[in-house]
């Protein structure tokens, strides 16, 4: 059983405090023990330094887990309790591994399908990151993942998955945060001929920047 965020953010910030004070509460004669261990004062501040900022990205990622499960309570209501805990393990994996914020991907899902897991676009995308078959069964091939039929597209988890990596690719191919949203709902040959036209998309990238604004932090 997940313990409730406001236990957690308490724990943590007791830590912090415990940490910190062990940087300026005198113990005795802890110098001295310190030298005598050969363990320099500097070493050891910087042993309790390394201690408070691993706790810090905690304290980060479970308010970005507390964030995603405040939104899908909102907007994902078809979503069953075992696919909500797969969807915030992809998103928060997603930021892990290419470094994309959950609002951004929070955002991208609302714009592409609003939350809803069985969406069917009129151009055959599936899914909660509205992929095309073909995309998806390029990502499921490149990332080693059995491909088992465009249905793998309806489990959230395995959509969130495949388009986060999809959406990293057009990030990496086009570094420009709006040509890599275009391209991720348009596909990067049509960007390309917009760039080569010295146009700069924004329609699609303001919608997800709007949504992004009401999920970043506060």
């Amino acid at each position: 059983m997940r313990r409730a965020p406001g236990l957690i953010f308490l724990v943590v910030t007791v830590l912090l405090a415990f940490l910190a004070g062990g940087l300026f509460i005198p113990r005795g004669d802890d110098s001295s023990s310190l030298l005598g261990s050969g363990v320099s004062v500097d070493d050891r501040l910087a042993s309790l330094r390394m201690r408070v900022a691993a706790v810090e990205r905690e304290n980060q990622n479970l308010q970005t887990e507390v964030r995603v499960r405040q939104t899908l309570a909102r907007h994902g209501r078809r979503l069953s309790s075992s696919e909500t805990e797969r969807v915030v393990a992809s998103i928060l994996e997603a930021h892990d591994r290419y470094g994309i914020s959950s609002d951004v991907l929070l955002a991208v899902i609302e714009t592409e399908s609003g939350f809803n897991t069985r969406a069917m676009s009129n151009k055959g995308a599936l899914g909660l990151m509205q992929l095309m078959p073909a995309t998806g069964h390029e990502m499921a091939r490149d990332l080693d993942i059995e491909w088992k039929g465009k249905e793998m597209l309806y489990d959230p988890a395995i959509n969130i998955r495949l388009g986060s990596e999809y959406l990293h690719r057009m990030f990496q191919r086009f570094g420009h945060a709006d040509n890599a949203l275009a391209a991720y709902n348009a596909g990067p040959a049509r960007v390309e001929v917009l760039n080569d036209a010295g146009i700069l998309p924004r329609d699609y990238p303001g919608k997800v920047r709007e949504g992004q604004r009401r999920y970043a932090p506060r």
